[in-house]
């Protein structure tokens, strides 16, 4: 049981790390979601997984991610001016579209998936407590694994 119970503590904090790392590696992106601009469609606290897409591909409707002044926002294409090589976006909890269009080369990618309350946990865990806290749970895991050994021995 305690084997059982030290190899679900370390499989808690690998797994979602290692699907993380997976998203990347093959070319995607992660992010968590902390404004209310695409309520309801996406919540607040939602992690979404990006793909890279060409932004000549982006259609009206779709959601993407872009960068805007330092910062990651993922908003709906009102419009894709391919002539002018800009996308018009707009959250769909805003009442107006965004005053400047996204740059082709600002886009990042087009939502792929998204998961209510996830990114919450994920912003957490990566947090200097959070880090401390997998630590944590890493440790527990290895010492119950290292208890039923010496138990059994």
């Amino acid at each position: 049981m305690l084997r059982i119970a030290g190899t679900a503590l370390i499989l808690i904090v690998v797994i979602p790390l290692l699907l993380t790392q997976f998203i990347r590696i093959t070319g995607g992106e992660v992010y968590s979601i902390t404004s209310g601009s695409m309520e309801p469609e996406i919540p607040v606290g939602s992690l979404v997984v990006i793909a890279p897409v060409q932004a000549e591909e982006v259609r009206t409707g779709d959601i993407v991610a872009f960068r805007a002044g330092g910062a990651v926002i993922v908003h709906r294409v009102v419009e894709n001016q391919a002539a002018d090589r800009q996308l018009v976006t707009k959250g769909d909890a805003n009442n107006v579209q965004d005053l400047n269009p996204v740059a082709y080369g600002d886009l990042i990618g087009v939502v792929h998936r998204h998961f209510p309350g996830i990114g919450m946990v994920l912003s957490a865990l990566t947090s200097g407590v959070g880090k401390i806290a997998l630590l944590m749970v890493i440790v527990a895991g290895l010492a119950l694994m290292i208890l039923r050994k010496r138990l059994v021995e």
